[in-house]
């Protein structure tokens, strides 16, 4: 077995001659599928442990520079209360500069060595029953000092073989190794890509070994590394000394098509029984039940961790064999082929992407019973027009539905969030959904893109409507919830149908681009706990003409009303800021008034209204001004319009405005005491 790792240190201290000691806190991810696999030797389960061992060997590697040694006396130590965690120490060469940067690397499970200056793996692991088997993890680390805590990683993928002996005498089975393109005698750990890579492409073979009559077999076979895909599974069984078998449901001849990709740190099994004369998948014994070759379930059979099979049809109800069945494990039916699937009835659980990607799932039957659907469960189900959800759900993960085909659906009334991502995606299929009360959030980009959705009804207990949550939608009209406190950034951004909105009491902000660009709104209503409007919230709003201003209104961002239609604005009297072009491009201004309040009025922020032709500025004293406010650009289409400023008869204020650069462009200004 061998490890590698990497770090840098700096301390002055490994620069002596005492004080050079590393080490090495190692632990394993709690994400079984990525680390140390095991396999029970129960027919159709796949049990997972994640364990170090007593006796568990590890290599250990230092490169600076090109320059690449292995490390000498390097002890492990495994604790015992907890085998997820262990530690390595062990003293570092002479010949490293530890003020430098230096990287270390380790193995565990399998050979490794150096040649031609690189660290190399070697592949050529016989397969073994399951009791002896121990699967390669390797870690690398860099960074500094002599103590470092890298965890360790799972270096690739394992195929299960499950063999029974139905015949009358005992056999001797050889197994051969080869997964098209992706079994390697050797594999080097290549820095360039951060992966182990192909060396020679040698398969292996195992030595033989006998199974008696009516007995039965279990192997285990380890050499696909990270970063190699496979589409066809080629294990050949030699029984006897002359007798050779491929693993195939009809032709002994051909491989086994699994039709997809494996996936890294998982464990694939295999199904035969052996009569005597000919090979088989299955044990056999299914009685018109699903193949064992079709499905993985849990240990303890309560988690359907895989489905392997081909069929178009499936009803889990009618096979005992899933009886037990609680959970339906994470990418369960991933990319599977099938049309309907009916779930076992006393399921609870359906885990993340369970059926991602399944495009020709038209109907599927969800049990009452389940409470959790995960995140990304039916993620790009094209085929899924409809699904009825269970009325005992109480948890729907993010993207649940996202880039699916379902049209209409009931949310089931103890949900209180639809997720972030729920129906991203969907974009013409999603057309109408009934939302119940008692929800009281609507995630971030949970409708985005729903551009075929219908005018939404949204329940009075929604508070939370989330950043994007929708985006790009088409509708006319929303009904905004009465509890609503907050409005994320975005949430309407380029609604362009969307024509009047009522806000209501409790929101205090309007952030960035919430309505940008909704450009047939004309209406819009704004509540009088509002504080803030931000940042090009109603940017190019280009139909807006009819707005509120709320009396607690403080703050107007750059853009916030950018190319808006307005013809007059009163605005609030404790607004305190107008940002940077707050209101240009507003050509059909005419008349403007503004409070005492004001404290600052920033760059441009009524430039290029050339309609403005009176502006009524109740204040005694001179806000902060910018640039060029009420200017025209030059290169408009239209002169200058002569404008008036009604300024109040008081203290020189009359003298100030015109001394002052940014109010210039009035030609008329008149001090009064009525405005």
């Amino acid at each position: 077995m061998a490890l590698a790792i990497v770090a840098c240190s700096t301390e002055d201290i490994l620069e002596k001659n005492t004080g050079r000691t590393v080490t090495v806190s190692l632990s394993m991810h709690d994400n079984n599928s990525e680390t140390r696999v095991g396999v029970s030797t129960a027919e159709g389960s796949l049990g997972l442990s994640v364990a170090f061992e007593a006796n568990d060997k590890f290599d250990v590697y230092v490169r600076q520079g090109d320059k690449i040694v292995e490390i000498e006396e390097v002890t492990f130590a495994v604790n015992e209360n907890d085998r997820k965690r262990g530690r390595l120490t062990f003293e570092m060469p002479a010949s490293v500069n530890a003020s430098k940067e230096y990287t270390l690397y380790g193995v565990c499970g399998i050979s490794s060595g150096i040649r031609n200056g690189r660290l190399v793996i070697d592949g050529n692991a016989a397969c073994k029953p399951v009791g002896d088997f121990q699967a390669p993890l390797w870690f690398e680390y860099t960074g500094t000092g002599n103590t470092v805590s890298p965890r360790c990683q799972f270096m690739g993928t394992y195929i299960v073989i499950h063999l029974k002996n139905k015949a009358e005498s005992s056999a001797l089975f050889q197994v051969d190794g080869l997964v098209t393109d992706a079994l390697f005698d050797d594999i080097y750990w290549d820095e360039n890509t951060r992966t182990f890579s192909e060396d020679f492409g040698v398969s292996p073979t195992s030595p033989a070994l006998s199974i008696a009559p009516n007995t039965s077999g279990t192997f285990i076979y380890n050499a696909i590394p990270n970063g190699k895909t496979m589409q066809t599974l080629n294990v050949g069984l030699h029984i006897g000394e002359t007798i050779t078998w491929n693993m195939d449901v009809i032709n002994a001849e051909t491989p086994k098509q699994v039709g997809k990709v494996l996936q890294q740190g998982r464990a694939y099994h295999l199904y035969l029984t052996w009569n005597g004369k000919r090979l088989q998948f299955g044990d056999g014994d299914s009685q018109g039940y699903y193949q064992t070759s079709s499905y993985i379930l849990s240990e303890d059979r309560k988690t359907l961790v895989k489905w392997l099979g081909d069929e178009t049809d499936i009803d889990l109800t009618k096979d005992p064999a899933f009886d037990n069945v609680t959970t339906i494990g994470e990418y369960a039916f991933a990319y599977r082929k099938m049309i309907s699937l009916n779930l076992p009835v006393g399921t609870t659980r359906i885990e993340e992407s369970a059926f991602s990607g399944c495009r020709s799932l038209a109907s599927i039957i969800i049990p009452e019973g389940v409470t959790y659907i995960g995140e990304f469960v039916f993620f790009e189900c094209d085929n899924l027009k409809t699904v009825k959800l269970p009325h005992s759900l109480k948890e729907m993960g993010k993207g649940i539905f996202s880039t699916c085909g379902i049209e209409t659906i009931e949310i089931p009334r103890q949900i209180t969030k639809i997720p972030e991502h729920c129906f991203r995606n969907s974009g013409p299929y999603l057309k109408e959904i009934t939302l119940h009360e008692g929800i009281t959030e609507i995630g971030q980009y949970a409708f985005f893109d729903c551009v075929g959705l219908n005018s939404p009804v949204l329940p009075n207990s929604v508070k939370t409507i989330g950043e994007h949550a929708f985006c790009y939608c088409k509708f006319e009209s929303i009904s905004m919830p009465a509890e609503l406190e907050f409005l994320g950034e975005r949430a309407f951004y380029q609604c362009t149908y969307l024509k009047n909105i009522n806000i209501p009491n409790g929101v205090k902000t309007i952030y960035e681009y919430t309505f940008y660009e909704c450009g047939w709104l004309v209406s819009v209503s704004l509540p009088e706990s509002l504080e803030e409007i931000e940042a090009n919230a109603f940017d190019d709003c280009w139909t807006l003409t009819t707005i509120n201003w709320p009396k607690n209104l403080k703050s107007i961002g750059e853009r916030a009303f950018y190319g808006c239609c307005f013809s007059e604005l009163t605005l609030p009297d404790k607004l305190e800021t107008i940002g940077t072009s707050a209101f240009s491009g507003c050509q059909e201004l005419k008349t403007l008034s503004l409070p005492n309040s004001l404290k600052v009025i920033s760059d441009y922020a009524f430039s290029g209204c050339y309609n403005l032709t009176d502006v009524y500025a109740h204040m005694t004293t001179i806000p902060e001004t910018g640039t060029d406010v009420f200017f025209s650009t030059s290169n408009s289409p239209r002169p200058k319009i002569d404008r008036t400023l009604y300024v109040p008869k008081a203290n020189g204020v009359i003298d100030l405005y015109r001394n002052n650069a940014p109010w210039s462009s009035f030609k008329t200004i008149i001090a009064s005491e009525e405005y």
